[in-house]
């Protein structure tokens, strides 16, 4: 039993040797901050922080100088980088927006054009708006836009609306509403055919007085072809026509008128100078591929035509704004050609998104007196559509053409 005391006694001995031999770990920042800054839990109980630290700062291996060392080196860098950020120019860099991607139409309210030379847009849509002839022009043209633009493809949900939006203008408490329109498509031009938004601008930098006329050249005085000219046009099946025609055989007046409600006027209502008063005071005809719609005129002594002028009822009040003629070629017959209308005198195009009463300069050049002049229309897609002419007159001179106060307008091309 001794031996083995002895035993134990060297063991023990041995053992607390070789655990003196390995020095006591380095209390780091790490480890000073995951214990209590005033007790540490030891191997062997609880021992006081400030009493062990000094033995393992002398400790062999101790490491707390290469830790300063090295915060020593960190601090350096973090000035160094400061000091970089600052010699820098500052460049802020913002995130893309997607606000502007999708195609809007501004509304009228955030409009605020300025154009480069000139009265703003306001001012001048004010002005035309207090102008009799200009503001009877802008009806026209915001009231005629769905039928000529409207068939190019240009389909926009607001262009039926205008109509309507025209003829409420008559009532001056809703003309509000026609000067919002007009500036938001002559300014913005936001999904509006740009054709209108030039049209708009072209006449509200017309000055009043150039629309406006008090004096109108006197018109040349012919006579309608009639060898030449389309029929009128009826409406009804040819049964119904027969009893109408057997009616007003009989003489009696009021199986006459009512003939005549189911055709159209003749054909010489378009020389009238009467201003126009009712919708049925047009002359209506159609054609055929074969033989296209036609209008033949004779002049009484030879004559040098240099303008033709077609006037229609205005756009907001018209029943059918869709028969209104569109684009004709013009002909001209002389003394050498004698009843044949051979002479090429242009193509025109009369702008439904126009002014009603519009001038066509014939391409004249050589000045021939013409004895005669035939017009050849596009004609409608199908039967039951027609073409109604109200009034037409022939110029000799370069005169503005005049039709109850209000100038004739000449549509710009590109060649002009």
């Amino acid at each position: 039993m001794a031996a083995v005391g002895s035993q134990a006694s060297q063991f023990d001995d041995a053992k607390a040797a070789r655990h003196r031999s390995y020095p006591e770990p380095v209390p780091t920042p790490l480890r000073r901050r995951s214990v209590s800054p005033a007790r540490e839990l030891g191997s062997r109980g609880l021992v006081n922080v400030e009493q062990k630290a000094p033995a393992a700062a002398g400790a062999p291996g101790a490491t707390a100088p290469a830790a300063h060392g090295r915060r020593g080196l960190g601090l350096m860098a973090g000035v160094a980088m400061l000091a970089f950020a600052c010699l820098r120019p500052i460049q802020w860099t913002w995130p893309k927006s997607n606000v502007g991607s999708a195609r809007q139409v501004p509304s009228v309210a955030t409009v605020d054009p300025q154009p480069e030379e000139g009265p703003r847009l306001p001012a001048l849509i004010r002005q035309a708006l207090d102008c009799h002839a200009l503001k009877a022009d802008l009806l026209d043209v915001v009231a005629g836009a769905p039928y000529e633009f409207s068939v190019m493809g240009e389909d926009h949900e607001g262009f039926f609306h205008l109509p309507r939006l025209a003829a409420a203008a008559q009532n001056l408490q809703k003309v509000d509403d026609l000067r919002k329109a007009v500036l938001q498509i002559a300014a913005t031009g936001g999904g509006w055919p740009v054709q209108l938004q030039k049209r708009l601008l072209q006449l509200l930098q017309t000055p009043c007085e150039a629309r406006s006329c008090l004096f109108a050249a006197a018109p040349l005085s012919p006579e309608v072809d009639e060898g030449f000219t389309s029929p009128r046009a009826l409406s009804g099946g040819w049964l119904h026509q027969a009893f109408l025609t057997m009616g007003s055989i009989t003489g009696i007046p009021s199986f006459r008128a009512r003939a005549e409600l189911y055709r159209s006027q003749p054909p010489s209502v378009i020389l009238s100078n009467a201003s126009i008063t009712q919708m049925r005071d047009c002359f209506a005809f159609r054609g055929s591929k074969e033989h296209p719609p036609a209008l033949a005129l004779r002049l009484r002594s030879p004559s040098v035509v240099t303008q033709l002028i077609i006037e229609q009822p205005p756009r907001w009040a018209a029943l059918r704004p869709d028969s209104l003629p569109r684009r004709f070629r013009v002909y001209g017959a002389t003394e050498a050609t004698s009843q044949a209308y051979t002479e090429n005198l242009g193509d025109f195009v009369y702008a439904a998104a126009g002014p009603a009463v519009q001038a066509f300069h014939l391409a004249n050049a050589s000045g021939a007196r013409l004895t005669g002049l035939r017009m050849v229309f596009e004609g409608p897609e199908s039967d039951k559509h027609y073409i109604c002419l109200y009034r037409l007159k022939l110029l000799e001179g370069p005169e503005t053409a005049c039709s109850n106060g209000r100038a004739a307008w000449r549509l710009q091309t590109n060649s002009d």
